[in-house]
């Protein structure tokens, strides 16, 4: 019987429907397979003493331990024929050879590899019993859940696919199951409850709080009051790494810096309506307690005579913060004799164009922020608190002429397109830059990279949300966790998730260690750091330290400022969907790049951060960006 020699192994498309070479109407090849090819093996799978080994080339069985040298083998029409095989099986492999994907069944069954054992020999003795993925783009458990007549046939779901279900349009696999678990679990904002704040707070008595405040603007040469969302010595993120280096580099100048919190941390603003309403006061990076806000605009009203000229007002995030907080802030920071403060308004996120700060319509997919109110945002479940929200910014912004920055040009870009709000400037301010030290290579063994005895290394980073990117990094280990050429890792300071071969590192980025997250990776030896963000990131400090540990990024086309950074240094690839990535990685190319990447060199340095405001040329701030430089720096080991 003659038979095309291609081995297709492409995904199926959006319906599953794909031809195969020699296939009849019917969906058999050449007319010949019968019902009994698709019949699951009857009995217990075969032990891995019994299967015969790689049917390939000898070179290829001589590497075979390095799954990629066996990727290229194919033991051809000679090879399957030599299988010991019966005849339900032998029927199975006819219909199914030219549909499994021998290279990712070896890349993602970690124990077939190692054993040596022909990779569709095993599939049909046993795998296919186990419920193993015979190619990326089939998912036996989806599919039979989706297909219940395959269970009730008593069939192979593979074998039925290839025979039957292709013809009749099946879907082979879940699409888009991370969106789906985000949309199951959307829900607006309002009804959220408020989390991470602590119980009880210390509340300053208003006495204590005026002598402390006038202690530390004892010849302070300026006062930057700044606001974000939570505590930046007491979490770990962009942002709050990014405030501590700021307070840090305003220190070194000789001014003082107070940060405010709010007690109860929100994502959505605070109301207006009358304290009791406590935020935390943490003045030149020491928490001084909590207070009110009428007793936080009192203690600022009696010491108005000893403020400094050189006064800024900054907000760095307005969620769990009232507008009219920072209406009375400005004007409590406006003297007569040197007027009004400056007042810096960062695009950290997308929280002036939506309450839902990262432009995921139900958290799923960017939307690109529709007009408030149109069918396109009223299907959101931020739909129906946007309008109210818009109004409070526009007012907050009428009141207070904001200098406007961005960190990148894509996060500027987007909203000076959306956001239709009134600013004395609106400009792209650097936050970081990383300086090479050193060459990372891998003498001698970078061909082995991706064998058993030295896997390449995958890892995630960070805290395990929707919109870090971690549902598609769930999705990309589900197809690895049993790979053989791959580990899997994942950093961050909170308990990990856990997850089927996916090892918790735990690492905490702080003041006091604000290299430990480059170190880690590159103690690690990390080759690749998954940053699936699936809206436009306006920064992302992880990319950068990835590529300061000498680790190569993978991203989505989506991620903003992530995907143009990997297109700058060309470090690392941009994919259209999560589908792509895991696609990617259980192909021969990934191993390929990482190869490549281990024999030319990955540079690795440090990751300094510039003191966000400290650095801005604006009326108040520093005019020589460099002076701010000196003074919050993340080291990446050179090894």
């Amino acid at each position: 019987m003659e038979k095309a020699k291609r081995r297709r192994t492409a995904a199926p498309g959006a319906t599953g429907g794909r031809d195969a070479p020699g296939m009849d109407a019917a969906g058999s090849q050449d007319g010949q397979a019968g019902t009994s090819a698709v019949a699951a093996t009857d009995g217990q799978a075969a032990s891995r003493d019994d299967a015969p080994a790689w049917s390939g080339s000898a070179a290829a069985a001589q590497g075979f331990r390095d799954p990629l040298r066996a990727l290229w083998s194919g033991g051809g029409a000679a090879g399957l024929a030599a299988l010991d095989l019966t005849e339900q099986e032998r029927a199975a492999c006819d219909l199914i050879q030219y549909d499994f994907d021998p290279a990712y069944y070896l890349l993602t069954n970690q124990d077939v590899c190692s054993a040596a054992i022909e990779p569709l020999h095993h599939y049909l003795r046993s795998g296919r019993l186990e419920g193993r993925r015979p190619a990326h783009w089939f998912d036996p458990a989806y599919y039979r859940n989706a297909y219940p007549e395959v269970d009730d046939l008593g069939c192979d779901p593979f074998s039925y696919f290839v025979q039957f279900g292709r013809a009749q349009g099946h879907a082979t696999y879940r699409r888009n199951g991370p969106a789906r678990r985000a949309l199951d679990a959307a829900r607006p904002p309002a009804s959220r409850q408020p989390g991470g704040g602590p119980g009880t707070v210390m509340h300053l008595h208003p006495n204590i709080l005026l002598q402390e405040m006038r202690a530390r603007l004892s010849g302070a040469r300026g006062l930057t009051v700044a606001l974000s969302h939570d505590q930046y010595l007491r979490n770990v993120g962009g942002i709050q790494i990014l405030v501590a280096s700021e307070q840090a580099a305003f220190n070194a100048r000789g001014e003082a810096y107070l940060h405010l919190a709010p007690a109860v941390p929100l994502m959505t603003l605070a109301p207006d309506g009358p304290d009791p309403h406590y935020l935390h006061l943490t003045m030149d990076g020491v928490h001084l307690g909590a207070a009110t806000r009428a007793e936080l605009l009192q203690a600022l009203a009696s010491l108005a005579p000893d403020l400094p000229d050189l006064r800024r007002l900054v907000v760095h995030c307005l969620f769990g913060h009232s507008t009219a907080l920072l209406v009375d802030l400005h004007a409590r920071l406006h003297t007569a004799q040197a007027g009004a403060p400056t007042a810096v308004f960062w695009v950290h996120d997308y929280e002036t164009i939506c309450v839902g700060y990262n432009l995921l319509r139900n958290d799923v997919a960017f939307c690109d922020a529709p007009p408030a109110g149109s069918p396109a945002c009223t299907v959101c479940v931020y739909g129906a608190e946007r309008p109210a929200h818009l109004a409070a910014i526009h007012v907050l912004f009428h009141a207070i002429p904001f200098h406007v920055v961005a960190p990148s040009a894509a996060a500027l870009a987007l909203w000076e397109r959306k956001a239709g709000l009134p600013h004395l400037s609106a400009t792209v301010g650097t936050v970081l830059r990383t300086d090479a030290t050193a060459t990372r290579r891998q003498v001698g063994a970078a061909a082995e990279r991706g064998s058993p005895g030295n896997r390449a290394c995958i890892a995630f980073v960070g805290h395990p949300v929707v919109h870090k990117g971690w549902e598609a990094f769930v999705q990309v280990a589900a197809e690895l966790q049993r790979s053989s050429a791959y580990r899997l890792l994942h950093f961050s300071s909170c308990g990990g998730q856990h997850l089927p071969g996916v090892e918790h590192v735990p690492v905490r980025v702080s003041l006091a260690v604000p290299g430990a997250m480059t170190d880690a990776l590159s103690e690690a030896g990390v080759d690749l750091v998954l940053v699936l963000s699936p809206w436009p990131e306006t920064f992302c400090i992880v990319a950068s330290e990835a590529l300061a540990a000498g680790a190569d990024v993978l991203t989505l086309e989506c991620s903003g400022n992530v995907a143009n950074l990997v297109r700058q240094t060309g470090r690392g690839r941009v994919f259209a969907a999560a589908n792509d990535v895991a696609a990617y990685l259980t192909n021969v190319q990934a191993m390929l790049d990482i190869r490549s990447r281990h024999e030319a060199g990955a540079e690795v340095g440090r990751v300094r951060l510039l003191g966000a405001t400290a650095a801005l040329a604006l009326p108040g701030g520093d005019p020589d960006p460099a002076g701010a430089a000196g003074g919050f720096e993340t080291l990446a080991g050179a090894a």
